[in-house]
């Protein structure tokens, strides 16, 4: 039998499984800042490769809360590849195991980042019949791995010939090497995926605005290696290869204009883990013919960069550029060469040159963390509260299994429930346990560090000037303001 229909799923923020609900929904905060509605674009990519192979593919993301076996059924697949963080890997693995019972016949895989922290650990999961629950897990980058996949089924390709890093059947095959993004430059995107897709924060253009938002990868890899991202296992240096993989500039504009042709896309998000990668010329040459096409969209800095490729990227369309502060009191998580006092006066001097540009800045801030105490992260608190930036996102410090300081973490009692409930990693949980405190009490605590931030005596001010040196981003700040109102409590205007 030939395998002609696949589906590529991914669950997303899904947090139940036809009636089952996901173990750690409950302790999760309700904070709604920044919620986002996007398209997969991991398994669009993966769905894209193996539509290039003629074969029938469907790409499975929820609208809602709820993930069903009738769903994950859809024109009747061949081959189930699911796409997992260690979040919702107990709902995948809870839709694998009645999909299983329900079509023993039908070939499962999984991949994704938790599949690549832990392989091995998810290749033993066991099924309704007590035996393989996926028979393929694949670590890494799978582009090219599940269509190889399905070749060795169709007689295409020898076993030992399948590219990518993998368990079957729970032996290891190490056939990897890195991905070139641009021989597939496109991802698999339909109209069901696109439309509607919006962001709720503060954006511009605004969410009101925002005509089916998109998702674009300008380049893969990260030159940096942060013990708390594990992007550095997903996309790991290779033998005389650079880290970081760049696509085409004729690639990325093709995908921009297809984009705002098919699906009206007149906002996007640029996903690349450092957008400069060291490369300033690079980054002019892409922002110039970006800034042509009329795209208004995001991106992601380190702050110890060239201040002058922000107004680079300001003539190419970007609207607002996000930053990994990490932290503005601990050298271990600051993620910088210099001194926690040099690294806050930085975050401080970022903040004011966005602020004349006239381009919102984000700052990301982890809190918590091994050996980290309640004083800390007050104090934390309280020098985030110092920056004058536009946006903040506070993050738990998240470990994956599989790391050394996780198992470090897990052998003394420093995670809560011990680590073995996987839903609750997320970094909207406080996972990583902070003496004394109880994780309910951290959630307030981060909760007070937000409605300081946005308080009308702190944030309104700033807010006010904002929208008088750039009138356009009015309406930017006003649909800020109700999601505060919604998320908070109060917004950043006086009633």
């Amino acid at each position: 039998m030939k395998i002609r229909r696949i589906n590529v799923v991914d669950p997303g923020s899904v947090k139940t499984v036809s009636d089952k609900p996901q173990a750690g929904n409950s302790y999760c905060d309700k904070i709604g800042i920044g919620e986002r509605n996007h398209e997969p674009i991991g398994a669009c990519y993966v769905a894209g490769w193996l539509k290039k192979q003629g074969l029938k593919v469907n790409t499975i993301f929820p609208h809602s809360d709820n993930l069903s076996v009738a769903e994950v059924l859809e024109g009747n697949p061949q081959i189930i590849g699911f796409s997992c963080l260690t979040y919702n890997y107990p709902i995948v693995n809870e839709i694998a195991k009645r999909i299983q019972a329900k079509r023993p016949e039908i070939i499962l895989v999984v991949g994704g980042y938790h599949a690549t922290c832990v392989p091995k650990q998810v290749s033993k999961a066991k099924g309704y019949d007590g035996y393989y629950l996926f028979l393929w897990v694949v670590a890494q980058e799978a582009d090219w791995t599940l269509g190889d996949i399905v070749e060795y089924y169709n007689g295409k390709r020898c076993f030992y010939d399948i590219r990518g890093k993998f368990y079957f059947r729970r032996t290891l095959c190490n056939n990897f090497s890195r991905f070139n993004p641009n021989l597939n430059p496109i991802p698999l995107r339909t109209k069901e995926i696109m439309i509607g897709r919006n962001r709720q924060g503060l954006y511009y253009p605004p969410p009101s605005q925002q005509k089916s938002v998109g998702l674009f990868v300008w380049s893969r890899g990260c030159p940096y290696n942060c013990e708390f991202c594990i992007s550095a296992k997903m996309f790991p240096s290779c033998a005389n290869e650079s880290p970081v993989k760049y696509r085409e500039i004729e690639n990325i504009i093709e995908e921009v204009e297809f984009c705002q042709k098919e699906f009206g896309t007149n906002f996007g998000f640029a996903v690349d883990l450092n957008l400069y990668g060291g490369d300033k010329k690079r980054v002019r040459e892409l922002c110039s013919e970006l800034g042509k096409t009329g795209l208004k969209w995001n991106a992601m800095s380190r702050l110890d960069v060239d201040l002058e490729l922000f107004e680079i990227m300001k003539m190419g369309g970007c609207t607002q550029i996000g930053f990994g502060v990490e932290s503005l009191i601990n050298q271990r998580k600051s993620g910088a060469g210099m001194d926690i006092v040099a690294w806050r006066q930085k975050a401080k001097e970022v903040a004011k040159y966005m602020r004349r540009l006239g381009v919102l800045s984000k700052f990301f801030y982890i809190l918590g963390g091994p050996g980290e105490t309640l004083e800390n992260i007050r104090a934390e608190g309280e020098a985030i509260c110092d920056v004058d930036c536009d946006e903040i996102r506070l993050s738990w410090m998240m470990l994956s299994p599989g790391t050394p300081l996780f198992k470090k973490l897990k052998q003394a009692g420093g995670l809560e429930k011990n680590g073995r409930d996987l839903s609750l990693f997320s970094t909207d949980y406080p996972v990583i346990r902070v003496p004394g405190v109880d994780a309910e009490k951290l959630q307030k605590l981060r909760l007070g560090i937000y409605r300081k931030f946005y308080s009308p005596k702190r944030y309104g001010s700033r807010a006010v000037a904002m929208v008088k040196a750039f009138p356009h981003l009015k309406q930017s700040f006003e649909e800020w303001n109700v999601i505060l109102k919604q998320s908070l409590g109060k917004g950043w205007k006086e009633e």
